[in-house]
């Protein structure tokens, strides 16, 4: 006769980890550095990040300086161990950031022109909103998002990306986009919370995946329009 193992309400032993306390909060300029590391390590494949962590931090000090973005960060203690970057307009994003920090991006960029391709990826970003686009899409951005490798699996991607969607709507911004490489961790997130596959394009030689999904007054995902409407775009 075999036993079963006898069960108990006891809880188990708190652990260290257990008592970690994971807070979202607005970023601060003091944040910037760390938040220019994790996008170094996190988001390595894409192009910004090979500008290096000096370059970055200047970037993200710009957009913390400009109302026009929201940046946000998960922290652990006084840890930032995610991020994410949000614009209420694309095609404003690299003209208001040089506008903001002209002499510091510069000093940092010039040294990595090495070569015409990479001068040529700097002028791709630049003119990135003004790219033929085969659907309309909506101007605002979910722009970057990371977390750090040993704090995930902990719905903070989920709650970063829920913080973006309530600064867009307390604008009375009612849809955003964000695009995605293909084969990269964060495409089944967007698909699971609700986003529209809008269309599939190419940027610096790599497939991108562009999500789309429209936001409700209170900052939700609009699931029903996103289901209903196949381009969604700003009113």
């Amino acid at each position: 006769m075999m036993t079963q193992p006898t069960t108990t309400n006891t809880p188990p032993p708190r652990t260290a980890a257990d008592e970690t306390e994971y807070r979202l909060a607005t970023a601060r300029p003091t944040h910037a550095r760390a938040i220019a590391r994790l996008h170094k390590d996190g988001i390595h494949r894409g192009f910004l990040a090979s500008l290096g962590e000096g370059f970055l931090a200047q970037l993200y000090e710009a957009m913390l300086d400009n109302e026009d973005f929201g940046v946000f960060v998960y922290l652990c203690g006084d840890e930032v161990v995610g991020f994410c970057t949000v614009t209420s307009n694309t095609g404003t994003v690299f003209k208001s950031i040089i506008r903001r920090k002209p002499f510091g991006l510069g000093l940092r960029l010039l040294p990595k022109l090495t070569t015409p391709a990479r001068l040529m990826h700097v002028i791709e970003n630049l003119l990135y909103s003004r790219k033929t686009l085969s659907v309309p899409l909506p101007d605002a951005e979910l722009l970057s998002f990371a977390v750090d490798t040993g704090h995930r699996r902990k719905g903070m991607a989920k709650r970063l990306v829920e913080a973006t969607l309530r600064w867009l709507a307390e604008r009375r911004i009612d849809a955003m986009r964000v695009s995605c490489t293909v084969g990269l961790d964060s495409n089944p997130l967007f698909d699971k919370l609700g986003f529209h596959l809008a269309q599939v394009t190419e940027h610096h030689g790599q497939k991108v995946n562009v999500f789309t999904t429209f936001i409700t007054a209170d900052g939700g995902i609009d699931r029903s329009r996103n289901q209903s409407c196949d381009d969604p775009t700003t009113a």
